[in-house]
Parts: C-alpha cells; sequence; structure tokens
C-alpha cells in the first residue's frame, strides 16, 4: 500500500516569516481541534513528529473515513524551511512561459531544485526549447510543484475541503497552493 498526501503551500512566506506563521496555523488547527496537540511519529519523514487527528478533524475534510487515525502514517507536518511539494508518480514536465513547450524536467531542473533547497533561491534555469531563464520557483509544472518555505502536508487524510484550504489561505494572508501526491 502507498501513501498519499494533500499539501497546502504557502507560496509567499518569506524564510523569515515562515516560523511565527508555522506556529499560528498549528495553534489554530489545535484550537479546532483538527489536529491533536502532541506531537508523535505519525508521518512519514522517520525524523520528524508531525499531528495525528483530532476529534474535530471532520471540520477540515469532504468525507470522514473509518481509516483516519488508525493508520500508522495518518497525520500532519508543519514543514518550516525550504520544501519542494510534488507527486512523485508519473510524467513531470515543465512548462515555459517564454514558448509555452511542455518538456520533461531536464538535469538542470533537478540540480535547480537541489540549489533551492539548500537556500540559493535565486537559481534559474533555462528553457530546453528556446533558452529562456527564470527563477525555478516561477516555473509552472505539470503536475504542480510546490515551492515554499511553509508547507502543511496532511498524510493519508480523506480529501480537503475546499472551504478549509481557504480559511488556511486567509489565515496565512498569502498565496496557497494544493498539491496531491502518492508515494
Amino acid at each position: 500500500m502507498s501513501d498519499c498526501f494533500e499539501a497546502i503551500v504557502d507560496r509567499d512566506v518569506t524564510a523569515r516569516e515562515a516560523p511565527a506563521k508555522a506556529n499560528t496555523i498549528r495553534d489554530w488547527l489545535i484550537e479546532r481541534r483538527i489536529i491533536d496537540s502532541k506531537a508523535s511519529k505519525c508521518v512519514l519523514d522517520p525524523d520528524a513528529l508531525g499531528y495525528p487527528p483530532g476529534q474535530g478533524y471532520e471540520q477540515a475534510v469532504r468525507t470522514p473515513s473509518d481509516l483516519t487515525g488508525r493508520l500508522a502514517v495518518n497525520g500532519v507536518s508543519i514543514i518550516v524551511g525550504p520544501e519542494v511539494t510534488l507527486d512523485f508518480e508519473g510524467e513531470k514536465l515543465m512548462i515555459c512561459s517564454g514558448c509555452g513547450a511542455r518538456s520533461e524536467a531536464t538535469d538542470e531542473c533537478f540540480e535547480g531544485i537541489g540549489l533551492w533547497l539548500d537556500g540559493k533561491a535565486d537559481v534559474q534555469i533555462a528553457c530546453p526549447c528556446c533558452g529562456y531563464r527564470r527563477p525555478i520557483n516561477q516555473w509552472d509544472f505539470e503536475p504542480p510543484w510546490g515551492f515554499g518555505y511553509l508547507t502543511i502536508k496532511f498524510w493519508n487524510w480523506p480529501v480537503l475541503k475546499k472551504s478549509f484550504i481557504s480559511e488556511v489561505s486567509n489565515i496565512l494572508g498569502d498565496r496557497t497552493m494544493l498539491i496531491h501526491g502518492r508515494i
């Protein structure tokens, strides 16, 4: 069996702002009882702690599930720091805003991601078709990739409600994107 996630990625938060916004969203989720206040090993990353579903998790999901809270990987990761969130399955296409070309992600793209994760936010990559260069986190990808300094990842939860995603975005005060993935 594979694990899946939905991740809300804050696209605008800076590295400096991310810790405070992470605390704000964590406290809000705990206050509403969407997540439990006690962190545990309920997320996929073996070195990280997450927050298991709380008694009020149904407020966040379209349809509650009997499995929620019973799976080993079934919590919320609140990730602060450079993170690239993408679906690991399927094709990974880069879409150039210069010429509109859609091409498979290049070695330069993956090297750029590594540099971005290492803190080099200004790294640029070129379109393999026209040579147009721009920062890695400003490219469009299919399926979408989320670049951000704050990511809220829901592991093996039922599908999140659109209204819940909007509430999170409003609390953060930034543009966000939703990434679906399966590992």
